[in-house]
């Protein structure tokens, strides 16, 4: 309880652009649920949602769509306008390029995706993400 208001206080004093990385999956809806009870997302300037489609295809292609579009209507409900972004290429470069060409503040994330193989891979996401931006990453387990 407390513990999560002083922290939540700390966040929300230094936050102006969010930026939340999602695969579509359930950890990273749950990410952005977190992320909407611990911070104050209405005094938050810019909030962007972020998924990479690894590949052109336009299977993978429409799941990132998908995926960003359903992370925003869940912002949506919480009373937050989010803009969309999608981009292709390897997921954990794309979040960081994304994170420094936008100034995030804050990084928010999931900590596992939607498959087995992929759960392993995006374990090094999470990890490459936090290692290689300019801010604090919040990784929702």
């Amino acid at each position: 309880g407390d513990v999560y208001k002083r922290q939540a206080r700390i966040i929300d004093s230094s936050v102006n652009t969010l930026l939340i990385a999602t695969d579509g999956s359930k950890a990273s809806l749950e990410a952005i649920t977190f992320a909407a009870h611990a911070i104050d997302l209405k005094k938050v300037e810019n909030i962007e949602v972020l998924s990479v489609a690894e590949s052109t295809s336009e299977i993978s292609a429409a799941r990132a769509t998908e995926a960003t579009k359903h992370a925003a209507e869940t912002l949506e409900h919480a009373g937050v306008k989010a803009s969309e972004k999608v981009c292709t290429g390897e997921a954990a470069a794309a979040i960081v390029g994304e994170a420094r060409k936008t100034d995030a503040n804050l990084v928010v994330m999931g900590s596992r995706g939607l498959s087995g193989i992929k759960e392993l891979l995006l374990g090094s996401v999470s990890r490459s993400v936090s290692e290689n931006v300019n801010c604090p990453v919040l990784i929702v387990k």
